[in-house]
């Protein structure tokens, strides 16, 4: 089984380069652009790790965690 990954980050092309980049590597890849849709993901997904920017819109990273 894939670890999976949930990546938070609000600048489209870089959550697109580390979703790629984790995707290649075997992981299975979730990627939200805000911390309030992270957080309807992680009740709908188990998620094995969490990367997310600090400096989101709305709520930050640190509040998210």
């Amino acid at each position: 089984m894939n670890a999976r990954i949930l990546i938070v980050e609000d600048d489209p092309g870089m959550g697109e380069m580390l979703a790629s980049d984790l995707q290649r590597r075997g992981f299975a890849v979730e990627l939200c652009t805000a911390a309030e849709p992270a957080l309807a993901t992680m009740t709908e997904v188990a998620c094995d790790l969490v990367l997310t920017d600090l400096n989101l819109p709305g709520m930050n990273g640190l509040a998210l965690c």
